[in-house]
């Protein structure tokens, strides 16, 4: 039995080797990370019940590790390791974004999306840039429970204030919805907006992060009806 679990393991590994990761089957990718944190003879039980529940791989990664363990039967290792893939990409994704100028609506989708996508409750962050574009600094205003977040004009006028940069990014997400704003959104960006030209600063954009992957990003200033931004032909 053991001899015929590690030659299933070395088929898998064999194919990821020479054909990528995006070759094996869900099943397949669950077998290949889990190979390295679980006990060989339980992995075809997990498995089976991650597939059963989950689906697919990119779900399971952004469940909560107690659900994991608690539902499908993983051990802890399993259950860390899976859900911190998600972060680690994350940090790479920021790394490539690091120097990226946010002038465009597209680098600033792709800087926030490397943020945001992989959190789990909402999340508020704002981001100050140069009169370029580069950035100066971002920070986590806030976060609260997957649905609700408090946008808060003292906070982000303080953050503004302290890097002194010429414009300011905010932006959000939505971790278990589309990425269009809601009412309060749309007011509370217009209430920050108002704040922010007291002090001469200019609001750039207010991103909103969805839960639908790269595609499922909005820019208020592009994407929305409303009018509430200054022109800025400096940002396309």
């Amino acid at each position: 039995m053991a001899n015929e679990i590690q030659k299933t393991f070395d088929i898998i590994k064999n194919k990821y080797q020479e054909k990528g990761f995006d070759s094996l089957t869900d099943t397949e990718k669950f077998t290949l990370i889990l190979s390295y944190s679980e006990k060989s003879n339980k992995i075809e039980k997990v498995v089976s019940k991650l597939s059963e529940i989950y689906g697919t791989l990119k779900m399971a990664m952004d469940s909560d590790p107690q659900f994991l363990v608690k539902d499908c039967g993983t051990n802890w290792q399993s259950a860390l390791l899976l859900t911190l893939i998600p972060q680690l990409k994350r940090i790479c994704e920021l790394e490539k974004c690091r120097e990226l100028p946010l002038d465009t609506v597209e680098n600033a989708k792709r800087y926030f999306s490397a943020y945001l996508s992989a959190e789990h409750v909402e999340i508020i962050v704002a981001t100050a840039v140069s009169k370029n574009f580069k950035v100066i600094d971002s920070k986590i205003l806030s976060s609260g429970a997957v649905s609700e977040v408090v946008l808060s004009c003292r906070e982000i006028v303080d953050f503004a204030m302290k890097n002194e940069g010429a414009y300011l990014f905010i932006a959000h997400n939505h971790p278990m919805g589309v990425c269009t704003p809601s009412a309060d959104d749309i007011s509370s960006t217009r209430n920050i907006k108002n704040a922010l030209d007291l002090l001469g600063i200019t609001l750039a954009d207010h991103i909103i992060v969805g839960c639908g992957g790269e595609t499922d990003i909005h820019s208020m200033r592009t994407q929305s009806k409303e009018i509430i931004f200054d022109d800025l032909p400096t940002y396309i």
